[in-house]
């Protein structure tokens, strides 16, 4: 009986294990959901960007980032945060090289939508999605997590500053705009736009001639 006993104690204990186990593997498997690209992303811009090329089938030149920048050089550029391996400043990593890996890698929007880069941006306000502060780029590579002043940056934009950096981003990504079709020659647009002249009257094509006695003869061997 005392065996019996000690036996059940055993079986106990063992799934009481087995139970703790599962539940920590199951944390484990939601926090990687929760941060799905943080750790291979986060400190690495460029890095973040090919990954987006390879998504999206678009594409991307390394310096993405610098390139908004050069379009809207008044945005603000935030690169003044340390990394945490080096020690340094890294000045690649930005407001907008941030907000490129949260809208793509973190929350796996398309780069090439309008109304995507405006749920993000709805994201940075506040009135969207929450941002985890633990999944934001940034959270772990730098010495601080640059969120909050990220999200008090984009609050201080105005509506048509918003709507400026979303066409911005939109035009840069789609496609067509990074392949546009060629362009046709003043010539050739003249020649296109030219309406042609219908087969007869003050047409230049030659009126095929009509039959004449003796023309079947032009027929046999």
């Amino acid at each position: 009986m005392r065996s019996r006993s000690r036996r059940q104690a055993r079986i106990r204990l063992i799934s009481r294990l087995i139970a703790a186990v599962l539940i920590a593997a199951g944390m484990i498997m939601a926090l990687s959901l929760l941060v799905p690209t943080q750790g291979r992303y986060a400190g690495e811009p460029l890095a973040g960007q090919r990954a987006i090329a390879q998504q999206y089938g678009v594409p991307i030149p390394s310096n993405v980032a610098d390139e908004i920048y050069r379009r809207l050089p008044d945005l603000p550029l935030e690169n003044e945060y340390i990394l945490q391996r080096t020690g340094e400043v890294d000045p690649e990593d930005t407001l907008i090289s941030r907000m490129l890996r949260y809208h793509t890698l973190i929350k796996g929007r398309s780069p090439i939508s309008r109304f995507d880069w405006k749920l993000t941006l709805a994201d940075y306000l506040g009135i969207n999605e929450p941002i985890v502060p633990g999944a934001y780029p940034g959270a772990i590579n730098l010495t601080t997590n640059p969120l909050e002043t990220d999200t008090a940056v984009v609050s201080q934009f105005t509506r048509a500053q918003r709507n400026t950096l979303v066409n911005t981003l939109v035009a840069f990504f789609d496609p067509r705009v990074l392949n546009p079709p060629p362009q046709l020659s003043p010539a050739d647009e003249a020649t296109r736009d030219q309406p042609s002249a219908p087969v007869g009257r003050g047409s230049t094509q030659p009126l095929p001639l009509e039959p004449r006695p003796g023309d079947a003869q032009l027929l046999l061997p």
